[in-house]
């Protein structure tokens, strides 16, 4: 039996149907959640979990993005589940994931793409420490990822309309006031109630993808 861990990122948590229907697929498969954890993300604790990709170009980017908006911290048990998450996840560029992925439904852009999972024992071992340490993660599990679930309601799916707005934004680096206008709009459909800070974190850290590209 493993463990890993797997978090929902801010566009999975802010885009609440797309949480939902990660933590569903996960279930489906036969795995159980046995930790479940909410957590803003704090700078100490995003190096840490990032450490590895420190001093890169994209670093500052990755800690911005997790601390856009409130995340769902998983411990997720199974055999064989380590990967079998990270092939139910798909690619890591959305863009590139296989349209049955869960990435390749709902991811956005590039990194911008609704889960992290661990993938090693070994880095699911260090992670998990240190989300249970640092963040509060205890095992208290399947029956409120089951809650969150069945909580989240579906309202509008915009992540076609979202690529295309980030395709153009990439290849062609202008119109970005144009864009982050447009990025605003579309997550504010998909969730009317999600706080309007939020909504401008994720859209800036869409942006910077884009614009890193």
């Amino acid at each position: 039996m493993e463990s890993t861990l797997v978090i929902l990122k801010p566009d999975a948590t802010i885009r609440s149907f797309v949480g939902a229907y990660t933590i569903k697929a996960i279930l489906d498969q036969g795995y159980k959640i046995t930790a479940f954890k909410l957590v803003q993300v704090t700078d100490k604790l995003a190096e840490k979990h990032y450490e590895e990709h420190a001093g890169k170009p994209f670093f500052n980017w990755l800690i911005a993005y997790i601390k856009a908006a409130p995340v769902v911290a998983l411990r997720v048990e199974g055999e064989n589940v380590i990967q079998g998450v990270r092939r139910l996840l798909g690619a890591t560029l959305a863009q590139k994931a296989d349209p049955e992925t869960i990435r390749g439904k709902y991811g956005i852009w590039g990194g911008i793409n609704v889960a992290h999972a661990s993938d090693s024992p070994a880095t699911a071992e260090r992670e998990l420490t240190l989300w249970s340490t640092k963040a509060g993660l205890k095992k208290n599990g399947q029956e409120k990822a089951e809650e969150y679930a069945g909580l989240q309601c579906f309202t509008k799916d915009n992540t076609k309309k979202l690529r295309e707005v980030c395709k153009n934004l990439t290849e062609r680096k202008n119109n970005v006031e144009d864009a982050r206008e447009l990025i605003k709009r579309l997550l504010t459909e998909e969730n009317p109630s999600a706080p309007p800070h939020y909504i401008s974190n994720l859209t800036e850290v869409i942006i910077q993808n884009c614009l890193l590209s």
